[in-house]
């Protein structure tokens, strides 16, 4: 009778066995890891999977026209700044708590930082570039809400998980700032009824079904952001 080593009879049973892992999906991070036995736990692997939005942006609010962020300057008397990126802008209303927005045209490169009550009105929203928060129009503004205390991960077409509390609210600070800080989820949907969004609050994290582009009549979904949650377990104050 032949024996063999341990540690080639272990090897040669890997070798055939499908590889069972396949990934496992951290819900709060809406990029599938690489957990398979070569792979490596906490680093997320690329996908080409086209129907998973991969924001860079993971406070986006909305965007609008232009038309409407010239309202708003106008209702409040003041001008934009200039400057060459959004990134630049958030960086800018970072510096002053109390500005929670960053309203950012590309195409006039002006930035305004603006509190949360000057929130955008239903009728400026316009569609986006892509299901990651871009803004597509040559004129369109993007709006980032700073104090965010959620992640955005993409816009869908609808969502796996159905909310315990939904409604409908007139502005999309409002529905961020409504949900539970132990809630998984939130999302909403600036309405083509063009009568406010629907917010809808989550028990648990829920993933978005197919990415489509932002816009009326698209789900804007958000993980709870866990430093947040953390923060207010602590003792802190929801911004």
């Amino acid at each position: 009778m032949i024996f063999l080593p341990l540690n080639l009879i272990v090897h040669c049973i890997l070798s055939i066995s499908p590889r069972v892992l396949g990934f496992i999906q951290d819900p709060y991070n809406p990029y599938p890891s690489n957990t398979s036995l070569d792979g490596d736990l906490f680093n997320p692997k690329a996908t080409d999977d086209i129907s998973i939005p991969n924001p860079e942006h993971v406070r986006f609010i909305g965007c609008i026209s232009f038309g409407g962020f010239q309202e708003l300057l106008q209702e409040n008397g003041v001008q934009g700044v200039y400057l060459p990126s959004r990134d630049g802008c958030i960086t800018l209303c970072r510096v002053d708590q109390p500005f929670g927005l960053a309203y950012f045209s590309e195409h006039a490169k002006s930035c305004y930082c603006a509190p949360k009550e000057q929130h955008p009105m239903i009728e400026w929203v316009v569609g986006g570039m892509d299901d990651e928060g871009n803004c597509g129009g040559w004129d369109d503004v993007s709006i980032d809400y700073l104090n965010l205390p959620w992640i955005f991960h993409g816009c869908y077409s609808s969502l796996w998980s159905t909310p315990y509390r939904s409604e409908i609210v007139s502005d999309p600070i409002e529905c961020v700032n409504s949900c539970q800080p132990r809630d998984g989820s939130v999302a909403m949907i600036p309405r083509v009824e063009g009568d406010g969004w629907l917010c809808a609050c989550y028990e648990e994290p829920t993933e978005g079904v197919i990415g489509r582009q932002c816009g009326l009549g698209i789900w804007q979904a958000y993980f709870r952001n866990l430093k947040y949650v953390s923060w207010v377990q602590g003792g802190g104050e929801s911004s």
